[in-house]
């Protein structure tokens, strides 16, 4: 963890008092290895584990395993593998302003922080798992980075991943922490994106309004992307803002998506403008014989 991440972070159980956090190394190199943040206030310790500072207890969902973090890096980054699979978040990247700071929420293995904080950063790259997230702090520090991608069955193929110098002294700040309840003060964020984000948490709407929190008032710039593919298994079907025939929340997602970025309900507040729309779609890999495809729809606003 670099100690400069101290400057955009606050105690998360402490909101809405914005309550800074102190900090204890056990082991550094150029970053911090291990230690812990403390709060001022209420005195709760978060751990840094492997350059990781952890804002929740434990890992609530064991799907992010080796494998699947070794699926997600080949799409994350296909094209320095050499792989014939599209790289989505190359173009998300193009559809960003590149205004700082930066927040990439539901980073996954964080493609797209890395080629944001090649911009000047400072780029925060939040994600509930930690394994993506070490797997993204060990390629930024050695510059490579192992992936087995699986052929059939047992047989696996290796790669590496290997950074030019274009990527060397990234202001690139990782952190695992709940989307809903982050650990950010008001408005310090000046460009955000939740990519394939809303349908993987417990309360998209809550979410909706810790982007809105952690927003910039005004000058400000948000990419929300999602396929809108709703499952209980992650989110309870109270809680789904769309693909619903009554209740609240009734019809398709995306026009719920825009209606609460225009200001209904007063998730955003003030409201966001919809700039732009459209779609990307994935091609997630299982094995070389089997992908999945996700239509990932996205909106761009500004404030």
């Amino acid at each position: 963890m670099r100690k400069e991440v101290l400057d955009y972070i606050c105690c998360p159980r402490c909101l809405p008092r914005e309550v800074r956090l102190s900090l204890t190394v056990f082991k550094e190199g150029l970053e911090v290895d291990y230690g812990y943040l403390e709060c001022n206030s209420c005195k709760r310790r978060y751990p840094i584990l492997d350059s990781v500072p952890y804002f929740i207890k434990a890992q609530p969902f064991s799907y992010v395993g080796e494998e699947v973090r070794d699926r997600y890096l080949c799409v994350h980054f296909s094209d320095l593998l050499g792989l014939k699979i599209p790289n989505p978040f190359l173009r998300y990247t193009e559809l960003l302003s590149h205004t700082y700071p930066f927040l990439d929420l539901g980073s996954g293995p964080g493609r797209l922080a890395l080629e944001l904080a090649k911009g000047g950063g400072p780029v925060l790259a939040v994600d509930l798992s930690g394994v993506f997230l070490k797997a993204l702090c060990r390629l930024v520090s050695e510059g490579r980075l192992k992936v087995r991608r699986r052929i059939e069955g047992d047989i696996y193929e290796n790669h590496t991943i290997e950074l030019d110098s274009s990527y060397g002294g990234l202001r690139l700040f990782p952190l695992v922490a709940d989307a809903q309840f982050l650990p950010f003060p008001l408005g310090v964020f000046k460009e955000l994106c939740a990519i394939n984000l809303l349908d993987r948490v417990r309360s998209p709407y809550k979410v909706l309004m810790e982007i809105d929190r952690v927003m910039a008032k005004k000058e400000a710039n948000l990419l929300i992307a999602d396929p809108f593919s709703w499952d209980e298994g992650f989110t309870p079907k109270r809680n789904w803002l769309g693909g619903r025939l009554r209740g609240r929340f009734k019809g398709r997602g995306l026009d719920n998506l825009k209606a609460l970025m225009g200001g209904e309900k007063g998730v955003f507040s003030p409201p966001v403008s919809i700039e732009k729309e459209g779609y990307i779609e994935w091609i997630l890999p299982h094995h070389i014989n089997r992908s999945e495809l996700i239509r990932s729809h996205w909106v761009l606003a500004k404030r």
